[in-house]
């Protein structure tokens, strides 16, 4: 067999995985790119405008492929920015909580690129998010620390006073805060909670507290 026949016998292969369905005013394009859990990746193109908007569905933080949707560990964080960063995707939450990550194309040219650019975050976003970077034991502590903290604090603050785990600025995810504590409208307190379950997981949590 010569490698013009291989070739074309993949090429051939990977084009019956690519699939098509319409969902109301968008396109559902489903892709052989594949993520570690055995989940095939879908990417979303519809008309806002003049603009072609290709979006993940809400999909990665929907819990679609059956990945972690909230992980917080900040190994995960650092590759989840990385990505954004390095292939521009934006995101916005909707109304309902819902993270969309999105890319935007003005010609129909570019919108291949943008789907591959698109399809390539959700496979490596979707199967880190597998991985686990903290201990059981670690995950365990901090999400009973956070919660019991964050009940004391709504406990004599008012609601309307307080955000919790939230960015300090939309636009510099690194700036990330258990709370906000808006004293007045002049005066913020950032709050961090320190905890670990162990004494190197607690070093490391007085310093990210101390950079922030």
């Amino acid at each position: 067999m010569s490698l013009e026949k291989v070739f074309q016998d993949i090429k051939y292969s990977f084009d019956s995985l690519w699939q098509t369905k319409q969902r109301g005013n968008s396109l559902e394009i489903i892709t052989p790119y594949g993520t570690t859990n055995n989940q095939f990746v879908s990417v979303f193109v519809t008309m806002q405008g003049s603009e072609f908007i290709i979006t993940d569905g809400g999909w990665i933080n929907g819990g679609v492929y059956d990945n972690v949707t909230q992980n917080e560990e900040a190994s995960f964080l650092k590759i989840l920015y990385h990505f954004q960063s390095s292939l521009g995707i934006k995101e916005i939450v909707s109304a309902d909580g819902t993270t969309y990550y999105y890319l935007k194309a003005t010609n129909s040219i570019d919108i291949p690129l943008r789907v591959f650019d698109l399809a390539s975050f959700i496979q490596n976003i979707v199967s880190v998010s597998e991985i686990s970077f903290e201990s059981k034991a670690e995950k365990e502590t901090k999400a009973r620390f956070i919660s019991k903290a964050n009940e004391f604090l709504k406990s004599f603050i008012q609601a309307d006073k307080i955000k919790l785990n939230c960015f300090l600025n939309p636009e510099k995810k690194e700036l990330k805060f258990n709370a906000l504590y808006y004293n007045s409208p002049t005066n913020l307190k950032l709050i961090n909670y320190i905890t670990g379950s162990s004494l190197s997981y607690f070093a490391n949590s007085i310093f990210k507290a101390n950079t922030l």
